[in-house]
């Protein structure tokens, strides 16, 4: 019991440690929307396998007070969202596709890099990785 008690206070010891490393000097709770939208702006490239096979895509992402917005780019063509919400470092936006919504939770996991977890419809789940487009 006690070694899971002694791992349990490292581990949270570690993970205040990065959170606190990870963000700007002085930058408490009610700033993160600020520090997101400073990272978040901007373009950035993904892609996923799909059953047409590999789907690259490009988002620009828009950050308003606590308001998640943007554009996908793609193959296909343009899709805006404009309904996302920021919450502490993640954020999340839907967009409709052929009458099915899909959903994508995103967290900046490096300064050049964020990972999405997507869902649309039913059994239609996953994740991945997008990096910041070149200027």
């Amino acid at each position: 019991m006690k070694k899971l008690v002694m791992f349990s206070m490292l581990f949270m010891g570690l993970s205040m440690t990065y959170a606190f490393n990870s963000c700007p000097e002085n930058v408490d709770a009610t700033d993160l929307v600020e520090v997101i939208k400073s990272k978040v702006d901007g373009a950035w490239n993904g892609s996923i396998e799909t059953q047409n096979g590999l789907l690259s895509f490009t988002i620009t992402y828009k950050v308003q007070d606590e308001i998640i917005s943007g554009v996908i780019n793609s193959e296909y063509g343009e899709l805006p969202f404009s309904d996302g919400k920021v919450t502490g470092d993640s954020f999340e936006y839907s967009f409709d596709i052929n009458e099915v919504r899909h959903t994508h939770k995103g967290k900046l996991v490096k300064a050049d890099e964020i990972l999405i977890n997507y869902s649309g419809g039913p059994g239609v789940e996953g994740e991945f990785t997008m990096t910041r487009a070149a200027k």
